[in-house]
């Protein structure tokens, strides 16, 4: 994972493909858990 991280940094495609597949449906994962700790009264608004 560290590498593929690194080479991220010198290759768009890489990066691209990374946020695509990796980052961000994971970031969106997140969001989903923190809107529903929120919605339960477990977290403050704040955090997203």
């Amino acid at each position: 994972m560290i590498a593929l991280i690194a080479e991220s940094k010198k290759d768009s495609e890489i990066a691209k493909a990374f946020y695509t597949n990796y980052f961000n449906p994971r970031r969106e994962e997140v969001k989903m858990i923190l809107k529903r700790a929120i919605n339960e009264g477990k977290c403050r608004t704040q955090l997203i």
